[in-house]
């Protein structure tokens, strides 16, 4: 099924060009001090056993008698990724691009990219900041719409971050972004979503191995397009206590505890609670490392221009054998809130469960080819009448890359983005 460009396709497609032209004229520019420059191609098979993330006995959308679930899926890109430095600063720019296509749900096809970009800046020893522009085109995960909507979605988003060191071991940060979303639906008018947050933290910098603050954050957004008329905008407060040790160097602790409040003129959009994360990090050995994460925040939820809590709890461990094998596993458990959104009763509160078990393995044969096998199960259990289902995916990642300068140690490798449906 075809999809008509839009005036924003068209802008998204003149920026990506924008943003490889500049990519290939920087990765010339032979003045630089030091340059990072990574080329790759990137190709994936997978097998889904339930692509819409369905209920047992509900038919495809948009079918009557389609109750085929499972689906094998091919995708192709490539990516780009470059880092420029010179003095204190960094340059850098990403850009990646994907092509899906189904053997069965054809209609599915679509394209996604990524382009990225910013500066890292530091003038002396007390002043920071980072400047940065993100657009992508993504999938929206099923378990982020109602009905197993097909939705392609549009992000731009801007970021400015700047950090003061004054007095001695004080640190005095501003930062905001302005991000607007763009969700077009099949055979229906698109949804925007345009928010904006200004946030200011004070953080203590002068015990051993301890930092500890305070942040404040507001944040406004506006919903335009189909539906909004009925919830048009919202604002929120947030207050946070932040903290951050590292006792040994091989164990790290971050958090952040507070309350965060958001008023709008629809009471599916007015929620309020404690909000915060707590990560930990252990170096358990040299080639064994662990993550622990806990947060509970409050969400948009796009599709019916509400507001969402999600409780997560993370934990994964990963094991790096050598320097061509690794194997990582992991667990996510959701627990969302998302009020007045319920359909039993219409209008009640819905509640879903959400798990997620991961395992992959990165083997790097040679410094060019990269294969990860990878796979995972997510199952939900929810009081929304058709929200219930299960689904299993395994599959084979396969990237050839360029890199400039050759690595001396193993480096994070960019695969090809999980598939929008399996999104946690």
């Amino acid at each position: 099924m075809n999809h008509k460009k839009t005036g924003a396709d068209l802008r998204a497609q003149g920026q990506c060009r924008g943003l490889i032209a500049s990519i290939l004229l920087l990765a010339a520019w032979p003045a630089l001090a030091e340059v990072d420059f990574t080329a790759a191609g990137v190709a994936r098979y997978e097998y889904n056993t339930n692509v819409f993330d369905l209920q047992n006995g509900f038919p495809v959308p948009g079918t009557t008698n389609d109750f085929q679930r499972s689906d094998r899926l091919y995708t192709y890109g490539g990516l780009l990724d470059t880092a420029y430095l010179w003095d204190q600063q960094k340059l850098f720019g990403t850009f990646t691009a994907n092509k899906f296509e189904y053997d069965n749900f054809t209609f599915l096809d679509h394209f996604e990219y990524t382009a990225d970009g910013g500066l890292n800046w530091k003038l002396g020893s007390i002043l920071d900041g980072t400047l940065e522009a993100l657009r992508d085109r993504t999938m929206v995960a099923f378990t982020n719409v109602n009905n197993a909507q097909f939705v392609l979605q549009i992000e731009q988003r801007e970021n400015a971050k700047a950090g003061l060191e004054f007095i001695p071991d004080w640190r005095l940060e501003g930062s905001g972004y302005h991000r607007t979303v763009d969700q077009s639906y099949l055979n229906q008018g698109g949804l925007d979503l345009s928010e904006s947050q200004e946030q200011v933290a004070l953080r203590y910098l002068g015990l051993a191995g301890l930092t500890a603050g305070l942040s404040f954050a507001y944040t406004d957004g506006r919903y335009t397009g189909a539906g909004a008329e009925f919830n048009p905008d919202y604002r929120q407060t947030s207050f946070s206590f932040t903290s951050t040790y590292a006792p040994t160097g091989r164990s790290t602790f971050k958090g952040a505890v507070g309350y965060s409040d958001r008023r709008s003129a629809e009471a599916n959009n007015s929620i309020s609670g404690i909000t915060g994360e707590l990560d930990y990090d252990n170096q358990i050995t040299g080639k064994t490392s662990a993550h622990v994460q806990i947060s509970r925040l409050i969400n948009s939820y796009i599709s019916n221009t509400s507001s969402e809590i999600d409780s997560i709890a993370n934990a994964s461990v990963r094991w790096q054998a050598s320097y061509h094998l690794g194997v990582a596993a992991g667990y996510t458990y959701t627990y969302r809130d998302l009020p007045g959104q319920g359909n039993a009763p219409l209008g009640g509160n819905r509640i879903d469960h959400l798990q997620y078990a991961t395992l992959n393995v990165d083997f790097d044969p040679f410094r060019w080819l990269i294969l990860k096998p990878y796979a995972n199960y997510q199952v939900r259990t929810s009081n929304f009448v058709s929200g219930n289902f299960n689904a299993t995916v395994v599959g084979l990642n396969f990237t050839v890359q360029w890199q400039q300068p050759p690595p001396l140690a193993p480096r994070i490798q960019r695969p090809v983005e999980e598939p929008a449906d399996q999104a946690p």
